[in-house]
């Protein structure tokens, strides 16, 4: 009886080290739909933070608050409040290892609102932390969201250039699919102006409309 219930833990913490993972894919490819899919079927099988490092809890915490964000159902929203609150309880503790996922969120719950000044301002602290930190895959991410939010709110030549700072940071950390992801979107912002340089960043010629 008492192998048995070695055999059960150990097999709950496969299942939830192996849902974290795919939830790290899902967040760092940005796939917030599938992080929500994984999310609800480990909550079925297992309680991962009775099994997780405060660390690993905060990264939990920070991917179903951005999925919640992002899932355009109101409801929903409020798991990134809570899921903030919980980051924070951590943070009061440990401010160098939690601090700026508390700043990415905060981003994220800005932008849900449409509170464009505040979630430029978060996100610029989340990068600034993390590239203190040296943490790449969040500093790139910190970027990439950034680069979305302004692409939605018209501001494409400023969009392009956090999405290249978000690439050079994913190229830094060797993530080569989402190299991959990101030049196919880059490749359709980038328009070659005649001279060889960028037309996003080009001055525009004569006759010329500007960008």
């Amino acid at each position: 009886e008492e192998n048995n219930d070695i055999d059960s833990e150990r097999s709950l913490r496969t299942f939830a080290l192996l849902c974290i993972g795919k939830l790290y894919l899902a967040f760092v490819m940005g796939e917030f739909g599938v992080v929500n899919q994984i999310l609800e079927m480990a909550k079925s099988r297992v309680r991962m933070e009775q099994l997780m490092h405060p660390m690993a809890l905060s990264a939990i915490e920070l991917i179903t608050g951005m999925a919640s964000t992002c899932s355009g159902r109101r409801p929903t929203c409020r798991r990134a409040r809570v899921a903030l609150r919980r980051i924070k309880k951590l943070a009061y503790f440990s401010p160098n290892f939690h601090m700026g996922k508390v700043f990415l969120l905060e981003a994220e719950i800005a932008a849900r609102k449409g509170n464009v000044n505040k979630s430029i301002m978060m996100y610029e602290s989340s990068t600034a932390f993390f590239m203190k930190e040296n943490v790449l895959y969040m500093q790139a991410m910190s970027c990439e969201r950034q680069s979305r939010l302004l692409e939605k709110v018209g501001k494409p030549i400023e969009a392009g250039k956090y999405l290249q700072k978000a690439r050079d940071a994913y190229e830094e950390w060797g993530c080569v699919v989402k190299l991959d992801q990101l030049d196919a979107i880059l490749a359709k912002q980038k328009q070659v102006a005649p001279d060889g340089e960028d037309r996003l960043f080009a001055k525009p010629q004569h006759g010329e409309a500007k960008l």
